[in-house]
């Protein structure tokens, strides 16, 4: 078979000069290795059973959970339903009222949400991907070729071929083959994730050991034909195998598809093959189809199960139960996203600097005048590792930040569904407040609204920032450690320049901060004052108030503005120190080291040392900006922790539910807007003692101010109870209630006494999400005197009523509320002065039909009211507030014969006149009907191009194609025209030429230690340097050199800092224009742009598309004019230092066009419609903030949690896909940079 093995041993190395010895091939790769994999094979079968059920139950966990529900929860649930059950005796007032935690958790809790049942309305769930036909053919392919290998391993075995394995080596080979052949048969059989991975990572080790004889015989160290021949017949194999590994699909298992509705594709990522995960290559179709079709909303893919907002929410609730702290939290629930990107930072970190040492290498034989061909191999060899290094920096670098993509994308899930979880649950009044609901929010809202839009995004691109400044830290080590190597005692110098300028970065971040947190104050207060203007724009425009509003707007933007110019003044300081440390630690370095370590710089040293430099730069600059960016995420962080520390509201634990669930009751209750209310003149509701009658009509009476609709509210739970108890029937939340044989639900509906309305149809307005009744819906509007309305609207009931109802008139939108309390199920309805806002004749005929109609049959209604007169009629009890205590209360007989009111107000006789009146009223012809409802529908204005269908609310439009040139221009003009950047140009490509200057210095000063370069070299990583040759004619000392280098970088230094600053001052002042533009063109827009652009769509354009021009543009620009010269100047210099590389350089620029122009195409739309997504959450946020009192009121809560969810799906798709895209196109844009590498390389080894 070949030699003994004690033979081979006698080499003693596994490398000689320029490849691996026969020691090597045979010993350490075809014996020592596939034993190290069949023992781990082994190993792991050991313990198979138990780690497979582990495995098995951690990657299934969320599809059981979907499928059969968590089990502890149900648990907790039944034992939840026991208690309250169970609760039938006064002893267990008590009880049942500690349980408020559990009430509230009932109503908001999202881990017991049954997501199938949800999914099963919109025709979604899960489906099952069967391997197709190429699945099972790769499958039987790879059977076929193992069996080859191992029948040519057997045929060596029995014909005693003379090849260098030996027998040991051969059987080695022959047993692994056929323990891989013996899994795979198995799959076939039994589809097991281990047995794939087992496989998968056996393929791949035996595959890239093939690599290595297979170069042995290229480059003619193997020279027996028979060794040859297996090498080549095995490299073939293996690499087959490995090609069909890459490209089957993951696990080659049935795999899992999540389908959330039938309008939505559903993801790719999960049942697409390694290599398509790898190059990013299953995203590929989409964007082909960017190319043909502008990209749509519907046209985005869904997202992969476990990346839905109800999934992360859940599983974040669940994790974190205990822990009150919301960064504790996050670490909790992403630790193991986080370590595995660390891995690949650290992975990332160490190839990162395998270029530069193999760079060193290279630069040695190249300037080795007696090199051999040996050392010619070794020249291929670091050129092809410089290749792979850069193809495996291209993964490592996408799949880390695909890793903190995800992170990112499920931590803005988390805090915006929290922050709106918190919006729903939190106590209403924290301030004495009316009772409206709006009044009650609006002083928040812009601060709220801040937190989602800014804040929440912020702290979610803390995931980002974490990966580049661990990046950072590793690089800095690892760079100083190979410095030190090459170096010696020297590079501790430069070290010390680092930590110095530590302290310097860590002051200038927290400065940053501190601006920062200033900023976000100011944005809340200008967000805040337009949020309050929008929402009462008709009043602001009736009293011409524009121009007062716009300029306390502006005041409080130049605070903004001041304190983004400090923001940037700091910024500058700190871009100057990140350009100054290069140059400062290489100088004191190559000091230390000429005229301490007394050492002559020589060509290899002195470029390798500069390309360490200047990967040192990068994360030096990148730790400084990291430092600056995470502090900005902890300010944002804390502001998020702190609005999610505010109190919860009471309501669960001071309402207490009666034993029978049939009393409405006050127990001597004191109640107060605020529990901190400790004025002796703050309004309180005194002494309340008062059962209400169920199944009746109960009137709550009073003047202005006396606590009537106070007490409402305190009935619901919304003040906060000092004293005494209060008694309702039911906490249930409207997911769990069951209707009685009426049809109605325990529970309660509520009617404010400023209309409420969803920014949607009239009919979904009154049916509220409730089962629809096509007669019980007619009778509700016919009671609610909505017929007549209906009629008016151009698309009836199906007419969109805009923002707040803005399109009705007071009247309507109070009737349409009032028609929504009598629509629901509820058996006890609280209604809020409803009759206030239409005529007497609606009043009587809404009295008469709805309140007092067939409709509130056995259903109690809690009414407050002015009209007396009307209301004392089949009323059964009143109450009579005075101050906020009770002055009388009884049955209206009672009170009557107290002689309570008087007489004109009461007479019951009255009511034949009355009904006398009504009847004329409804027997007039039809045309005074017409004529009486005017003053009902006379506010109303409908444009006459308003559609047949009753959309109201226009869609969000975006632009398609490539962003216009007028768009440039228009930025550019605000900028500072072309002068403003024509001059940041200049100082641009002064600071570029200034760079290049310091590394020509430093070949210059080589040079003139007599130490010529006569072949090409590397600087700035690869850039060839040949030609660059020129020795000194007039020498001077190393101190000499120093200098001019010092000047040059401190020179390059303060441009730096400068060009920042006129960077940031010219994109302040476009964004102080913009802005200022932007704002007067909306407030003085017509009233009708208004009815049809929601307030949350305005937000969006003021707060996140605002803090994107002050705080994110700038940057982008900075980066993009450095990154366009950058690139210019080193293919300049390329292409004048070999010109050859020309031809290259212009295949390059073609592909780099094509791979642009389809990322471009697709990632636009992509970002367009991931802004125009964000407009629905602040819409839909601000909406429900107003409503929260209703809401909770009809215990609906769940409701609007999931819509809310909805909305971030939405708007994660986009954001997604956009960072997929862009993975796409950075690989892509890797690779052509690798290939550029291994180009540079080829032409240099090729002409020496």
């Amino acid at each position: 078979m070949g030699t003994d093995p004690l033979i081979i041993r006698n080499n003693g190395s596994f490398w000689e000069v320029d490849d691996f010895t026969r020691l090597g091939r045979t010993q350490l790769l075809s014996y020592y290795l596939p034993l190290a994999i069949i023992a781990s094979i082994g190993i792991f079968a050991l313990c198979h059973s138990g780690l497979s059920r582990y495995v098995r139950s951690a990657e299934s966990d969320l599809v059981n959970e979907y499928l059969f529900g968590a089990q502890e929860e149900r648990k907790e649930d039944n034992s939840i339903e026991r208690l309250l059950r169970n609760s039938n005796t006064q002893a267990n007032y008590v009880n049942v009222k500690k349980q408020g935690r559990i009430l509230k958790l009932r109503h908001f809790d999202i881990t017991t949400i049954d997501v199938k049942q949800i999914d099963a309305k919109n025709h979604g769930g899960l489906t099952f991907s069967r391997p197709s036909t190429s699945d099972h053919l790769r499958k039987s392919s790879e059977i076929v070729l193992m069996s080859l290998q191992i029948i040519g391993l057997s045929f060596l075995r029995v014909t005693k071929i003379n090849i260098e394995l030996t027998n040991r080596d051969v059987t080695t080979l022959l047993l692994f083959w056929l323990i891989l052949l013996s899994l795979s048969i198995l799959r076939v059989y039994k589809r097991s994730t281990n047995l794939w991975a087992i496989c998968f990572t056996a393929h791949t080790t035996i595959w890239i050991s093939t690599w290595i004889p297979i170069r042995s015989v290229y480059i003619g160290n193997i020279e027996d034909v028979p060794s040859q021949i297996f090498y080549i017949f095995e490299f073939v194999i293996t690499s087959t195998l490995q090609l069909i590994k890459l490209t089957s699909p993951i696990k080659d298992n049935s795999s899992i598809i999540y389908v959330r509705d039938d309008h939505t594709s559903p993801s790719r990522e999960h049942i697409s093959s390694i290599l398509s995960c790898i190059t990013w290559s299953w995203i590929t179709n989409f964007i082909w189809e960017a190319q043909k079709n502008t990209i749509k909303l519907k046209d985005i893919w869904g997202l992969s199960m476990e990346d839905y907002s109800i999934f992360i929410l859940k599983g974040f609730t669940r994790r974190n139960k205990h822990i009150n702290n919301l960064t504790l939290a996050l670490f909790e629930s992403f630790k193991t996203y986080l370590l595995i990107g660390m891995l690949w930072v650290l992975v990332n970190s160490i190839v990162n600097l395998l270029p530069t040492i193999l760079m060193k290498r290279f630069l040695e034989i190249v300037d080795n005048p007696n090199r051999s061909s040996s050392c010619m191999n070794l020249a291929w060899l670091y050129i092809i590792g410089m290749f792979i290094c850069r193809l495996t920096l291209a993964i490592c670098n996408s799949q880390g930040q695909f890793v903190s993509d995800k992170i990112c994308l499920r931590i803005r899930a988390i805090l915006i569904g929290e922050i709106y979880a918190k919006g729903l649950r939190r106590r209403l009044f924290t301030s004495p407040k009316t009772s409206s609901d709006s009044d009650s929010i609006s002083a928040n809202l812009g601060t709220i609204i801040n937190l989602i839009s800014i804040d929440s995004f912020k702290v979610s691109e803390l995931a980002n920032y974490l990966y580049v400044t661990v990046q950072a830290v590793i690089m800095i080590i690892v760079v100083v450690g190979l410095l030190f190597n090459f170096l010696g005692v020297s590079a501790f110098a430069g070290i010390s320049i680092i930590l110095v300028m530590f302290p310097l970065n860590f002051l200038l971040a927290n400065l940053l901060g501190k601006f920062q947190k200033q900023t976000l104050q100011c944005t809340d207060q200008r967000i805040s004052k337009l949020n309050e203007c929008l929402q009462n724009i008709r009043i602001v425009k009736y009293f011409a108030w524009e121009r007062n509003i716009i300029n306390e707007i502006k005041s409080i933007r130049q605070k903004e503005l001041r304190s983004l110019l400090k923001k940037s003044l700091v910024w500058s300081v700190t871009s100057f120190l990140w350009f100054v440390t290069p140059t400062l630690v290489t100088g004191v370095t190559f000091a230390i080291y000429t005229f301490v370590q007394h050492e002559d710089l020589n060509a290899p040293l002195a470029f390798t040392t500069l390309s360490l430099f200047t990967l040192l730069k990068t994360p030096l600059d990148q730790l400084s900006n990291m430092l600056s960016f995470i502090n900005q995420s902890k300010v944002s962080l804390k502001r998020i922790s702190d609005f999610l520390r505010m109190d919860d509201t009471e309501k669960y634990n001071q309402l207490t539910i009666s034993p029978d669930k049939n009393k409405i009751e006050f127990k001597n209750a004191t109640l107060t807007w605020n529990e901190n209310d400790s004025d002796m003149n703050a309004f309180k509701l005194c002494g309340l003692n008062i059962k209400f009658q169920i199944g009746k009509l109960n009137l709550v009476l009073g003047s202005t101010g006396s606590g009537k609709s106070a007490l409402l509210l305190g009935l619901l739970g919304e003040l906060n109870l000092i004293s005494g108890s209060i008694i309702v029937p039911s906490l249930e939340p409207r997911h769990d209630l069951i209707p009685d044989c009426e049809g109605l639900t325990n529970s309660f509906a509520y009617c404010s006494q400023s209309a409420w309305l969803l920014n949607d149809t009239v009919k979904n307005n009154i049916i509220f999400d409730n089962f629809y009744n096509e007669d019980r819906y007619n009778k509700v509007i016919d009671a609610c005197g909505l017929k007549r309305d209906l009629k008016i609207l151009p698309a009836g009931d199906l007419t969109e009523i805009g923002e707040k109802g803005i399109t009705l008139s007071g009247g309507q939108k109070q009737r349409i509320s009032l028609a929504r309390a009598v629509y629901s199920s509820a058996k006890h309805v609280l209604l809020d002065d409803c009759l206030s806002a239409v005529d007497s004749h609606t009043a009587v005929w809404i009295y008469e039909n709805c309140i007092t109609g067939p409709l509130m049959k056995n259903r109690t209604c809690i009414l407050v009211t002015h009209n007396v007169s009307l209301t004392l009629r089949n009323a059964h009890f009143a109450i009579v507030l005075e101050n906020g205590k009770v002055k009388n209360q009884g049955t209206i007989t009672e009170l009557q014969s107290k002689g309570l009111f008087k007489e004109k107000y009461v007479q019951l006789s009255s009511r034949d006149s009355v009904n006398e009146k009504n009847a004329n009223r409804l027997k007039a012809p039809r045309k005074n009907d017409s004529q009486k409802i005017e003053p009902v529908t006379e506010n109303i204005n409908f444009d006459a191009n308003f559609v047949n269908d009753g959309q109201l609310i226009e869609e969000e439009e975006k632009s398609n194609g490539a962003i216009s040139l007028d768009v440039y221009k228009w930025y550019l003009k605000f900028f500072g025209g072309f002068k403003a950047l024509t001059a940041l140009f200049a100082l641009y490509i002064t600071a570029q030429i200034l760079f290049i200057s310091q590394s020509w210095w430093i070949r210059h000063w080589v040079n003139d230690t007599n130490v010529r370069i006569n072949a090409p070299g590397f600087a700035m990583d690869t850039l060839p340097l040949k030609g660059m040759t020129d020795s000194s004619k007039n020498k001077h000392n190393a101190f000499y050199y120093l200098t001019v280098y010092f000047l040059i970088g401190i020179i390059q230094a303060m441009l730096g800092g400068f060009k920042t600053m006129m960077t940031f001052l010219s994109g302040m002042r476009a964004s102080r224009k913009i802005f200022n533009n932007l704002l007067d063109l909306v407030l003085h827009a017509q009233i009708r742009f208004f009815d049809v652009t929601p307030v949350g769509r305005i937000m969006n354009r003021f707060s996140k598309d605002i803090e994107g021009v002050d705080q994110e543009l700038i940057p982008y620009l900075e980066v993009t004019i450095f990154c366009l010269i950058q690139c210019a100047s080193i293919i300049f210099l390329i292409t004048v230092i070999t010109p050859r590389f020309l031809t290259v350089a212009v295949i390059v620029f073609v592909l780099y066009f094509f791979v642009g122009k389809w990322y471009l195409t697709a990632s636009r739309e992509l970002k367009r419609l991931d802004s125009i997504t964000k407009s629905p959450i602040f819409q839909h946020f601000s909406e429900t903030l107003v409503g929260v009192c209703t809401i909770r009121a009809f215990g609906d809560e769940r409701r609007f949690i999931l819509e809310n969810m909805d909305k971030i799906d939405q708007n994660n798709r986009a954001f997604f896909y956009l960072s997929v895209t862009v993975k796409w196109f950075s690989f892509r844009v890797d690779m052509i940079g690798a290939f550029i590498v291994l180009a540079s390389g080829s032409f240099t080894s090729a002409f020496l």
